[in-house]
């Protein structure tokens, strides 16, 4: 039987009986319980509901004989009315609760509606003298009748209750023994089951834990076997220790031959650790020299970059200026040629005086010989006036003055044309100076183009110049972050050479401490007898 089933058959009889005790005392408890709720719940109601229900006839009796004294008593009248309602209301719940037999409930019933009756028919005829008085008689007969059927119903209720209770102490006697049995039998099961699993479970266990602790020794034995006395997982565990002592012996006995070698081995690579840390100083001191030869090559390329800078910034403020003086001349082309265009126009307008002048001249003339013909006209009338004698002399004074403003008109006809002369001569000394200014405009502009061509020769080269400054110095750029990426994967590689040689250190520590700890670990093996 496997150890699993034996402690379990142990805790299945403990079990089975926890739970007859409990099953048991849950009966118990569900009995008074019941019990209990009968005797406070249904049965005191029904009780209550009757007690009520005679009570209320009685109050109705009462108020009866008070209204067959004074018939329209109102006091009586309420307290009737009162009483008959208090006990429709306790009755009906009387028959609801259920507790009535269906032949009591029919009889209560019948003298219940009976009362009512002979109750109601009295008061209809309280006024009519004997014939109340007979129907009052039968009224408290019945009456007498109804309570002690109510009467009647308590005690049987009462008789119900008291045999209810009347079965608790059985019940409770019956209880107590079957708790003081399943205790008893508790107990012989404990006790049952603390024997079977203490010898077939603990004996075993100790006996193989004794064997177990010889193995706990200095001069432990890995050639002893335990003897396996039962089939159950003790037994198998006597065995399966017995194939884990014989694999612990087989793997004791290659681990010290291996251990000779390792210690052999780790000889040799302690040696050729010494050698390659010596190594790793060598190849430290190399890669410090690359790194500085690295570092002053970077500040060197990091140098032309800033010349290369410099050169650039020269360079464009050159450029820039070159461009300023070609818009420069380019505004003065166009403005040197908007004067030529303003002189040429100038030009145009004295040749078109000069010709305006020539046609006032045209006029002039014209104006010079009317002002002749007026003279000789006005000599012809002052002729003529003197011939008139006496009557023509205001004709005569007329004409005199007619050749006067003949001669001034002349006159001012010769300031006129003198006049025209000079602006004329003017005009024409003006236009020489114009086509002379023109001519010196026309040299000038072709000056500044001349000049504006060799601007943009100047500028292409600057051009050039910058150009190269910015492939110059991206090279350089280019260069500089090369570098710096070489001294940084120098300077990475210095560190990781430094802790290459921390490292070997440690390991080369290690390799000791590994070796004294082999050692020791050997002398602890040597103890085991293989």
């Amino acid at each position: 039987m496997k150890l699993a089933h034996k402690v379990g058959i142990s805790y299945l009889l403990i079990g089975l009986t926890l739970l007859t005790a409990c099953g048991i005392g849950i009966w118990v408890g569900r009995s008074l319980s019941q019990a209990l709720d009968y005797v406070t719940g249904p049965a005191r109601d029904h009780a209550d509901h009757l007690t009520q229900g005679s009570l209320s006839i009685q109050r109705q009796t009462i108020a009866l004989y008070r209204l067959l004294l004074e018939p329209d008593d109102p006091d009586a009248l309420q307290q009737l009315k009162e009483a008959s309602d208090s006990a429709e209301q306790a009755l009906n719940a009387v028959f609801a609760n259920g507790f009535l037999s269906p032949d009591n409930a029919k009889q209560l019933d019948k003298l219940l509606t009976t009362y009512r009756h002979s109750r109601d028919s009295w008061l209809d005829q309280r006024f009519m003298g004997a014939v109340a008085d007979g129907l009052f008689n039968d009224l408290s007969d019945q009456s007498l009748h109804l309570l002690d059927a109510l009467n009647a119903q308590q005690q049987d209720s009462q008789a119900k209750v008291t045999a209810y209770t009347s079965t608790l102490p059985g019940i409770k006697t019956l209880s107590q023994s079957i708790l003081w049995g399943s205790l008893l039998a508790g107990i012989a099961v404990i006790l049952l089951s603390y024997w079977f699993v203490t010898s077939s479970v603990v004996r075993p266990v100790l006996l193989t834990t004794r064997e177990l602790q010889k193995l706990n020794t200095d001069d432990a034995d890995l050639t002893i076997a335990l003897a396996p006395k039962s089939k159950d997982e003790i037994g198998q565990l006597a065995l399966a220790f017995n194939g884990f002592v014989s694999r612990i012996h087989q793997l004791v006995s290659h681990m010290q031959t291996t251990m000779t070698e390792v210690i052999s081995a780790n000889s040799e690579v302690n040696e050729h650790s010494v050698q390659t840390q010596q190594r790793l100083h060598e190849q430290h001191a190399s890669i410090a020299d690359t790194a500085h030869a690295v570092v002053e090559m970077s500040q060197g390329i990091e140098q032309i970059a800033n010349n290369t800078g410099q050169a650039s910034a020269a360079a464009d403020s050159v450029r820039n200026a070159a461009r300023h003086a070609e818009n420069l001349t380019r505004q003065t082309i166009v403005t040197m040629r908007e004067l030529e265009g303003e002189i040429e126009t100038g030009e145009s307008v004295s040749q078109q005086l000069s010709r305006e002048g020539d046609s006032i001249r045209s006029v002039l003339d014209v104006i010079r010989g009317i002002a002749e013909q007026t003279n000789l006209l006005a000599l012809n009338a002052a002729i003529e006036a003197a011939r008139a004698g006496e009557s023509g002399r205001g004709f005569a004074v007329v004409a005199d003055e007619v050749r006067t403003l003949a001669s001034r008109t002349g006159d001012s006809t010769q300031e006129i044309e003198d006049i025209i002369q000079r602006l004329i001569k003017g005009m024409e000394d003006t236009r020489t100076a114009m086509e002379r200014s023109r001519s010196w405009a026309q040299k000038g502009v072709n000056n500044v183009d001349d000049g504006a061509g060799g601007l943009g020769d100047i500028l292409s080269n600057v051009e050039s110049i910058h150009s190269m400054n910015v492939q110059i110095a991206s090279a350089t750029d280019q260069q500089n972050q090369v570098s710096q990426a070489i001294s940084q994967r120098l300077s990475h590689i210095r560190q990781l050479s430094e802790q290459t040689q921390v490292m070997m250190e440690a390991a080369r520590h290690k390799e000791q401490t590994v070796t004294q700890k082999l050692r020791a670990l050997g002398s602890e093996l040597n103890q085991f007898v293989t």
